[in-house]
This record gives C-alpha cells, sequence and structure tokens, in this order.
C-alpha cells in the first residue's frame, strides 16, 4: 500500500505530476509575465485621436519613402520634425517612427490633439486661423513643436 504524501515529501515527483521546483515556477511566472507584456503593447497599438477616428497603421512604403501626400509631423527618436509653415485648414498627417505612443497637442485652447500609437500614423486639421501655434506631447513633457499656419 502506497504511504500518503506528507508536507515534508513536497519535491517528490513520483506518482504526483503537478509538483513544481522552484526553477519550473519562475520560468512560468516569466512565460505570464512575456504574454502579459505582449498583451499589452497589442492593446496599445490602435489609438484614438479627438475625432473619434483609429489611427492606421504606417504602410511600409510610407515608412520607407519618406513621401507624403501633404505636410507632416514626423515623430522619431522623441522629437518632432514639423513643415516650416502649413496653410490654414490643410489637413496634416502626423508620423510616429517611435515604439512608444505620443500625442501631438496644443499648448493653449483646443486647436488640436491627436494620440498617434507607436508605429503609427493620424491626421488633423490645421487652426482655421493663421498664427502660430506651440505644441507638446503629453506623454512626455520635453517634446515640444510649433506648428506655424498662414
Amino acid at each position: 500500500m502506497r504511504e500518503p504524501l506528507r508536507s515534508t515529501r513536497m519535491h517528490s515527483h513520483r506518482g504526483n505530476a503537478s509538483v513544481l521546483d522552484a526553477g519550473q515556477i519562475r520560468r512560468v511566472l516569466g512565460y505570464c509575465a512575456a504574454a502579459v507584456a505582449l498583451g499589452l503593447t497589442t492593446a496599445c497599438g490602435a489609438s484614438t485621436n479627438t475625432t473619434g477616428t483609429t489611427a492606421a497603421p504606417m504602410s511600409a512604403s510610407h515608412a520607407n519613402s519618406g513621401v507624403s501626400a501633404g505636410p507632416e509631423i514626423v515623430i522619431s527618436s522623441y522629437t518632432f520634425s514639423q513643415p516650416a509653415t502649413v496653410q490654414a485648414g490643410r489637413t496634416l498627417t502626423v508620423v510616429n517612427q517611435d515604439q512608444v505612443a505620443h500625442t501631438v497637442t496644443a499648448d493653449s485652447g483646443n486647436a488640436f490633439n491627436v494620440v498617434v500609437g507607436p508605429g503609427q500614423e493620424d491626421t488633423f486639421t490645421a487652426p482655421a486661423r493663421p498664427g502660430r501655434y506651440p505644441f507638446h506631447c503629453t506623454y512626455h513633457s520635453r517634446m515640444h513643436g510649433e506648428l506655424i499656419v498662414s
């Protein structure tokens, strides 16, 4: 007759395949953490701007060509590069080349506020009134730019 398992026999694998050693537990926890991180990354992949549309992923041809149908604000290495000037009411494309989400948010008022996920692009309309519109990334306080509308 088999002897019942006692608490002192926790590391015995005979007859009880469900007992894990410390190394196996660490590996399982590591896999779980990786799965959660992947899920969070995927969940943060799409973004919504203030108009309620969802940002589209950048196409490979657009990401590599650098050619745009209109003015662009490009985000790369936590830095904005923006057009020298843009016409009032013109549609601008925001291209995020970083691996994290960013915003293009007017410093004052609500002239524009666009959230762009990692590796994605979105559009917004330049203000109707000519002038200088300083902007920033709400997620990264050191990121600043200025949109000049003519």
